[in-house]
């Protein structure tokens, strides 16, 4: 058997729980009911669904995309711009084409179609190239199913 501690008159000393398990179960209890009364509250709305139609992508003159072309492991091959292949090795070419772009059309929007197995670093190069041309409306492409 465990020791028992005893007070100079010789009683025992003990912890009482009772207390304490009486304030776990209000707690328990609170905890339910503040849980229960959110569900209350709660309005129901039916949400709208995406129709497909308004995410089709719209090709217009003042938009320039460039593609991010990757491999299986997501290791970037190349950039393509108006049908140009730009190697990962060539970005001072696709920042003077961006900037050449800009000079035409003040107003130009570039497009950023990027695989989905692209690394993240992958597609802020490509912004930092935008920004170092100029061109601050950049639009973020993603497929719909």
């Amino acid at each position: 058997m465990g020791k028992r501690l005893r007070s100079a008159r010789g009683s025992e000393l003990g912890i009482n729980l009772t207390p304490m398990i009486d304030v776990v179960f209000l707690l328990l209890i609170f905890f339910v009911l503040i849980a229960q009364s959110s569900r209350w509250r709660r309005a129901q709305v039916e949400l709208p669904e995406p129709e497909p139609s308004a995410a089709k992508y719209v090709y217009s003159s003042g938009v320039l995309t460039i593609t991010v072309i990757c491999d299986e492991q997501g290791k970037l091959v190349a950039y393509q711009a108006q049908g140009q292949m730009i190697s990962p090795e060539q970005v001072e070419v696709l920042t003077q084409k961006l900037r050449d772009r800009k000079e035409a059309d003040p107003q130009v929007e570039v497009n950023l179609r990027a695989d989905r197995r692209a690394d993240g670093q992958v597609v802020e190069a490509l912004m930092a190239a935008c920004a170092q041309a100029g061109i601050s409306h950049v639009n973020l492409v993603a497929a719909m199913e």
